[in-house]
């Protein structure tokens, strides 16, 4: 909330709050054999989360009051699966939490949307994610990933045009599967970034983005990642992680990602 309300007030944007209460567990017990007991828990727990919901909105509505952020608010209760996809597309950006690696026990009891199914969002809701990762995070330093795919050139390209961070100091990586190929990738991401008269620093690795990228942004203390995330043609299961899954469980980086 805090750094939504701060994103609106530097753009002059309106901000929508969107409180969604999921109920896909309570939806499978009417499919299932479970017991009265286990079912009047369920129920239990959803009452208690709407209890917290609404303390959420109304922090959500005094912050934009006080920050003079014109807002709406809104709530719907569903698979947020469903219901997300269709209310992000009216919509430049898409703010949300998921814990850092160092503090995930922290956040275990707290219901939320796994990896993969913010990354699921993303596919299906086609607008950039910004994925926060702890409280009033920081965010000084931003890696610009570029492998040379569509993708990660329209995240790199959307994160500049909105100028979300015009303060933060930006580094820009190419990676390619040889080092003339990552040094291509890099003079022609640079190019465009030149063209929009944002200096940054530079660098290029050869070999596998997977392998490279979380060592890198680690050691560099990169606090956001701005990364493509490339269309899904699987339509068996995936036998490896989605590197905006491995970020989110291994790193405490936040993401701005973008398909």
């Amino acid at each position: 909330i805090q750094l939504g309300v701060a994103l609106a007030v530097q753009w002059e944007a309106r901000l929508r709050g969107l409180a969604l209460l999921d109920t896909r567990r309570l939806e499978s017990l009417v499919t299932t054999c479970e017991s009265a007991v286990h079912a009047d828990g369920e129920l239990l727990l959803l009452q208690c989360e709407q209890l917290k919901q609404e303390a959420v909105r109304s922090l959500f509505s005094q912050q934009c009051l006080v920050a003079g952020v014109p807002y709406d608010l809104r709530f719907a209760e569903g698979d947020p699966l469903q219901l997300l996809p269709s209310e992000s597309q009216f919509h430049d950006l898409v703010v949300t939490f998921f814990p850092a690696a160092d503090s995930l026990a922290e956040f275990r009891s707290e219901p939320r949307l796994s990896p993969a199914e913010l990354l699921n969002l993303l596919r299906q809701g086609g607008q950039p994610l910004l994925v926060v990762r702890k409280p009033e995070q920081l965010l000084e330093r931003v890696l610009l990933v570029y492998d040379g795919t569509p993708a990660s050139g329209r995240a790199v390209r959307h994160f500049l045009e909105q100028n979300l961070l015009p303060a933060a100091e930006c580094r820009l990586i190419a990676v390619g599967a040889t080092a003339a190929q990552a040094q291509e990738y890099l003079q022609e991401m640079l190019a465009y970034c030149r063209m929009g008269k944002r200096d940054m620093e530079t660098g290029w690795f050869r070999g596998r983005l997977r392998r490279v990228l979380l060592p890198y942004a680690t050691k560099w203390q990169a606090d956001l990642i701005v990364l493509g995330v490339q269309p899904s043609h699987w339509r068996l299961p995936r036998l490896q992680r989605d590197l905006m899954e491995l970020a989110l469980l291994k790193t405490n980086c936040a993401l701005y990602v973008a398909n």
